[in-house]
């Protein structure tokens, strides 16, 4: 009896360490990232409306496009993104809130503007990743949208190379002139700064 007892404790440990083992070798990799976001072009301005006797400005459904740049390489781009902006922003006290929502497409990077491939690889994957940010805002940009503000992503939704991936990232946003040439003088667009890291789980 004492002898079927051992036979199915040491069954039982195997067991155990067999289960274990593909747990500890799934730890997660997680990657440090910073990326400067752009915009491209205006999709669909939403709907807007004002209130408190013109004081409060509502937006919803802001579609933008931005492209998504290594923050140490703002000639390569490595994929783009959708924003979809819902804001509430008080001009008499100069605050207000947003939520964004990102769909972010990372591809082969190519040269920006020429969009020339750039033979390298991505350095951080092909694939999409979809997340949510919160942002207080403390300034309007062309009257429209979020300025100035600050605000924290978090993306868990993923398809490639991301598909079991996580970002959190803090955002901070501001109005910037673009360099001319090769653009028009005075043209303008919102600059973003992301820092934070990437988690890949197995």
């Amino acid at each position: 009896m004492k002898k079927v007892i051992a036979l199915f404790l040491a069954f039982a440990l195997i067991m155990m360490a067999s289960s274990v083992a593909p747990a500890l070798a799934a730890k997660p990799t997680t990657v440090p990232c910073s990326f400067t976001l752009a915009a491209f072009s205006n999709l669909d301005p939403g709907e807007s409306w004002w209130t408190g006797d013109g004081t409060i400005f509502h937006v919803r459904g802001r579609t933008a496009s931005v492209g998504i740049f290594p923050r140490n390489n703002p000639a390569l781009l490595i994929g783009e993104a959708v924003g979809v902006t819902d804001l509430d922003f008080n001009t008499k006290t100069g605050q207000g809130n947003a939520i964004r929502t990102y769909t972010m497409t990372f591809y082969s990077p190519v040269n920006y503007p020429s969009r020339t491939p750039a033979g390298v690889p991505n350095p951080f994957g092909i694939g999409t990743l979809e997340g949510m940010a919160v942002l207080k805002a403390t300034s309007l940009y062309l009257n429209a949208n979020a300025g100035d503000f600050t605000g924290l992503l978090v993306a868990t939704h993923g398809t490639g190379d991301f598909e079991n991936a996580k970002l959190m990232a803090e955002l901070e946003g501001h109005p910037f002139t673009l360099p001319s040439p090769p653009f028009p003088p005075g043209t303008t667009t919102i600059r973003i700064f992301l820092t934070g890291e990437l988690t890949f789980h197995e």
